[in-house]
């Protein structure tokens, strides 16, 4: 079995090494690429170019911010294609004007900027939006929905309390100052007295999945985005697009006691659905919440998170 060493490849690994996550793509490419003009964004080392090309499409447009993941997706298409039928496009499509650079109208998106929360591998969202102009009347996107389903339960999960949570605890000793830990212990007391909730970080989520009781109830589809929503939403002519506040989702029940909440984001094209949490891409944690006391709960997105790319808070 090859090795890669470079570092700048190695972190891919996780993407091309995820033959769950791999097949979701293929599968759809195979069925729809044929003679379609295709655009890959954030191609990384250009695997779903490369699935598109093999499935027969027209001409395939890769971009890719980083050089050395453009080079590569350079290499391994000019390797297996003619060069005819596709552009490797170095830039970062946030910032770029794509309609300078593509002439074609775009018949299939392919993109995975999704993470394990959803909005945190990337911003699928801000795809949609860049592209809305450059689009054919019969354009599809794959995915073309992002959701979320809760699963909950009546009681705090024993579970949590136990290894499997990455919730990280303060040692006053460590900060050199009981004064200064008591205030920060008070200061994210008060944060969430609202709500009166715990919020977790359960690792290896597919593996835990296994040992959970069968949840009280499941809140199918409790979050849905699609492009048509997102075209709705906000205004394409903005050159940034702030997504704090503007996704959220409520659930209604009888919260006079504790309830536990686990978040599983999904991506889909029509009836093909991924779990993200099921792929070893994604499989690092899930987001659980322990709320209590309350008759709804709004989880809502917020961006803007010290050292993190996003998460769901939990709020009345």
């Amino acid at each position: 079995m090859e090795k890669i060493y470079d570092p700048r490849l190695q972190g891919y690994l996780g993407m091309i090494n995820d033959k769950k996550r791999n097949l979701f793509f293929k599968n759809l490419l195979d069925r729809l690429a044929k003679d379609k003009i295709v655009l890959d964004l954030g191609s990384g080392t250009g695997i779903l170019s490369f699935y598109a090309l093999e499935a027969g499409a027209k001409h395939v447009y890769s971009i890719e911010r980083y050089e050395i993941s453009a080079d590569c997706t350079q290499k391994i298409l000019s390797d297996n294609f003619d060069s005819s039928r596709f552009t490797v496009l170095n830039l970062d499509f946030a910032t770029e004007n794509l309609s300078n650079f593509i002439k074609d109208k775009i018949d299939i998106l392919v993109t995975e900027q999704v993470g394990p929360k959803l909005f945190d591998g990337g911003n699928m969202c801000e795809s949609w939006l860049k592209i809305s102009d450059i689009i054919s009347d019969s354009f599809i996107s794959i995915p073309d929905k992002l959701h979320i389903d809760v699963l909950q339960w009546n009681h705090k999960l024993p579970l949590i309390d136990q290894d499997y949570s990455n919730q990280i605890s303060i040692n006053p000793e460590n900060t050199l100052s009981s004064k200064f830990s008591n205030s920060l212990f008070q200061f994210d007391k008060n944060l969430n007295s609202n709500l009166n909730c715990e919020y977790y970080l359960l690792n290896n989520f597919s593996s835990i999945r296994k040992k959970l009781p069968k949840p009280d109830k499941v809140h199918k589809d409790s979050f849905i985005l699609t492009y048509q929503k997102i075209i709705k939403m906000f205004d394409v002519s903005e050159k940034t697009f702030d997504i704090n506040s503007k996704f959220k989702f409520k659930i209604f029940d009888n919260f006079e006691e504790t309830r536990t909440f686990i978040i599983i984001p999904k991506i889909s094209f029509q009836s093909e659905t991924l779990i993200l949490q099921t792929c070893s891409t994604w499989d690092f944690n899930a987001l659980c919440v322990v709320a209590h006391n309350s008759d709804s709960v709004t989880f809502s997105f917020e961006k803007n998170i010290v050292n993190s790319s996003g998460c769901w808070r939990c709020s009345k």
